[in-house]
């Protein structure tokens, strides 16, 4: 039956592939030219021998209200073309904005040691231009076409094509690795994509192993004779396949940067840059603190999407001074609600930069049938929200886990407009952020009053019985 599937184009695959089928922590599913990357899903999937996942739909999704929806749609149509995200993700697609991140001093380079290089400047806007063969939407009715398909036309990776990369995989394998060229960018997001691997969590694990070696942490030995110094992008292939397979060194590396600081030690875990085990996303937090709030207290850890994507508000909507602390745990508390009700409502994430709250809750009550308001949407996130930090207190995550790199608090930004900048007070912006939540500042568990508003009254008996 799978067989037959899979000769039907209208059949939709989830695969693993090696860095899955050997448990390889981050690694990822892929279908088609998407893959679902953070988390280690792909992991999942290989501890349970299962390969791939076919799905075939044959009925048409019913819509409550096609009139409203149609009008709703209008509204969403008009707002993304009145938006500069528009303009800026159709050009060039989300490594597009990388040119403005670096303007602003928040693009990870050297291991996040760096915020900013005037490098970057070649690796984007016009200078990407060249690479860029073919521009679409990954469904209609979208009028974003922000993905790009990407090729190589001279040099030594001249014949790779790929989807994308996208702004993190390029900063992962771009700048944080000390490589300010694109076409080996390009060639690694191919290689993570085609050896089912998250290509952040890589290139920070890449990167994070080349600080070890400038340090004299790793050596040839260590490394099976490859020299790691920053920039060396032609190791990229032999690095990623090793990661992949559990090769050799790889076999190190595929522990990602919290388990190799274990196993190196002397001090490395203070610039392996992880949260709760997750590499981080490629924005420098020193100078947005709203994403220091997003990535120590998020729920997913180093992922700069689900503790609420603050970076952008911050740092363009002249509404925010993003250098202070204090006063940042309602924004990333709105940001993160109204990420949980976008990703349920299955709204894309870069359309809903454009969209007002109004118009996704329009959209979702003319689909469903539903009714919808802002303030029922953001109060779905909210429990939800608390749902998550319930499962992952019983996993035993509390605020003892809500922590940043030492190097964010310990170490300023070196130079460029963000120069001196660091975290101060993580613990005065995790205070205010567990009294926004309702959650408990000592332990950072949400309260049993909390709960009990949001009806998990079964939850806050099972949390709070021993303590």
């Amino acid at each position: 039956f799978i067989k037959v599937m899979l000769h039907d184009p209208s059949a939709e695959i989830a695969c693993i592939g090696p860095a899955g089928e050997n448990l390889v922590p981050y690694a990822s599913v892929v279908s088609g030219r998407r893959s679902a990357s953070r988390g280690g899903m792909g992991a999942v999937m290989g501890s349970k021998n299962l390969k791939a996942v076919v799905v075939k739909g044959t009925q048409t999704v019913p819509v409550a209200d096609s009139a409203a929806l149609r009008e709703a749609l209008r509204v969403a149509v008009k707002e993304t073309s009145e938006s500069h995200m528009f303009h800026d993700l159709r050009e060039y697609g989300t490594a597009g904005t990388a040119g403005m991140f670096n303007e602003v001093g928040i693009v990870p380079a050297f291991n996040f040691r760096e915020a900013s290089r005037p490098e970057v400047r070649s690796m984007v806007g016009e200078s990407a231009r060249p690479f860029i063969r073919k521009a679409y939407a990954c469904g209609e009715p979208c009028m974003v076409h922000c993905s790009k398909i990407t090729a190589v036309s001279e040099g030594l990776y001249k014949g790779v094509t790929q989807d994308g990369p996208e702004y993190d995989s390029w900063a992962s394998f771009g700048p944080i690795t000390g490589t300010f060229e694109l076409a080996p960018v390009i060639y690694a997001d191919l290689l993570a994509d085609q050896y089912g691997l998250d290509s952040i969590s890589t290139g920070v694990t890449i990167a994070f192993a080349m600080e070890c070696y400038e340090r004299g942490l790793l050596t040839k030995a260590d490394t099976d004779g490859m020299e790691l110094t920053w920039g060396n992008h032609a190791l990229f292939e032999r690095l990623i396949r090793a990661i992949a397979y559990r090769e050799g060194f790889g076999g190190l590396l595929a522990l990602g940067t919290k388990g190799m600081s274990e196993k190196i030690g002397q001090g490395s875990e203070r610039f392996a840059m992880q949260c709760k085990g997750m590499e981080l996303g490629s924005y420098d937090p020193r100078a947005a603190k709203g994403t220091a709030l997003v990535f120590a207290a998020g729920p997913r850890g180093g992922c700069h999407h689900a503790g609420g994507h603050t970076a952008i508000q911050e740092c363009f909507s002249g509404r925010y001074d993003r250098f202070a602390e204090s006063g940042k745990a309602e924004l990333v508390r709105y940001t993160r609600n109204r990420r949980v009700a976008i990703d349920s409502a299955i709204v894309c994430t870069f359309a809903s930069f454009a969209f007002s709250d109004q118009t996704i809750a329009a959209l979702l009550q003319a689909a469903t049938g539903d009714e919808w308001t802002v303030e029922s949407l953001l109060e779905l996130g909210d429990k939800a929200s608390d749902l998550e930090r319930a499962f992952n207190v019983r996993e035993g995550v509390t605020r003892a886990a809500d922590v940043l790199p030492a190097r964010f608090l310990e170490e300023s930004v070196p130079a460029g407009s963000t120069k001196g900048s660091r975290v101060q007070d993580l613990d005065l912006m995790l205070d205010e952020m567990y009294q926004a939540c309702g959650w408990c500042k000592k332990t950072g568990i949400p309260t049993r009053e909390k709960l009990e508003q949001d009806g998990f009254g079964w939850i806050a008996d099972d949390l709070w019985r021993d303590r």
